[in-house]
C-alpha cells in the first residue's frame, strides 16, 4: 500500500500500462496511467474500450492470448510508438479530470431540469394548474 498522491510517481516509472481485465466499467487505473503519459494495452471491453482509443492512446486487443502478446511485444519494442501514444493518452486523460466530469454532469442535470420543468409546458398549463390549486 502507498499513499494515493504517490501513485503518479510510481506509474511514471513504467514504459506502458497493461490490463487484461474485462470487467472494468469505469477503469480508474487506466485513466491514472494515461494521465502519467503511459500508453495502455487492454482487452476490448466495456470501460477499457470506452477509455482507450485503439491505435491512438494505446491498443485494444481481442481476448485471444496470441493477439494480446503480439500487441504487447510491439509496444515493448517500439519506443517511438510508446512515446507518441503516451503523449496522446496524457492529453485525452484531461477529459476525465474531476473538474471536467463534474461540470459535464451538472450541465446535463441542469438541461434535464430545464427541459422537464413546468414552465416549459406553456402559460396555459401553468394557469390551469394554478386555478386548480386555488380551488382546492
Amino acid at each position: 500500500m502507498l499513499p494515493y498522491d504517490e501513485l503518479p510517481r510510481y506509474l511514471s516509472m513504467g514504459d506502458l500500462f497493461v490490463t487484461a481485465s474485462v470487467t472494468e466499467v469505469h477503469p480508474l487505473s487506466v485513466i491514472e496511467a494515461m494521465a502519467t503519459a503511459l500508453p495502455v494495452l487492454g482487452i476490448q471491453s466495456v470501460g477499457v474500450g470506452d477509455t482507450v482509443e485503439d491505435g491512438v492512446t494505446g491498443f485494444l486487443s481481442s481476448p485471444d492470448q496470441a493477439a494480446f502478446a503480439a500487441l504487447l511485444t510491439r509496444l515493448c519494442l517500439d519506443a517511438d510508438l510508446r512515446e507518441k501514444m503516451g503523449a496522446a493518452a496524457r492529453k485525452v486523460s484531461g477529459k476525465y479530470a474531476i473538474e471536467h466530469t463534474t461540470r459535464v454532469m451538472l450541465e446535463r442535470y441542469e438541461r434535464l431540469l430545464f427541459e422537464f420543468a413546468p414552465h416549459r409546458r406553456g402559460l396555459g398549463y401553468n394557469l390551469r394548474n394554478l386555478f386548480e390549486k386555488l380551488r382546492s
